[in-house]
């Protein structure tokens, strides 16, 4: 594992242990955010384990979809979880009425995603499932 990757792996760690303090003192929306950014970065860090570096959130979205999810080499339900994470986020971070309606559920469910997410990344970058 070359050093950009092991270094995005280490930030999506230290993002979903921020989420969890988030989460522990009922900041639900910043949950769904931290629990965003660690999805992106462990996306991330499996297109740069192939050699593709992506520069946009949406990138790494779409990217991720097409490489992984669509051909089959990670199961379906994880390009499905980078979609709606990216959809919860700007939904957390930038529609008020939605923002309001992000309750302990939706956070919780986020951070156990999240988790699943960052695992499945660790396992393919470690070359277990490549």
């Amino acid at each position: 594992m070359n050093n950009d990757v092991r270094d995005r792996l280490i930030i999506a760690r230290e993002t979903l242990e921020e989420a969890q303090i988030l989460f522990d003192n009922q900041r639900y929306p910043a949950t769904v955010e931290r629990t965003y950014f660690t999805i992106e970065h462990a996306a991330a860090a499996m297109l740069l384990h192939e050699g593709m570096k992506v520069e946009t959130h949406y990138g790494v979205k779409v990217k991720f979809g097409e490489i992984f999810a669509k051909t089959g080499r990670v199961e379906r339900r994880f390009g499905t979880m980078v979609a709606d994470a990216y959809d919860l986020r700007i939904d957390a971070e930038y529609v008020s009425a939605a923002r309001s309606g992000i309750s302990r559920g939706v956070a919780e469910e986020q951070l156990r995603t999240a988790t699943d997410f960052l695992k499945m990344a660790e396992v393919f970058v470690r070359g277990q499932n490549s």
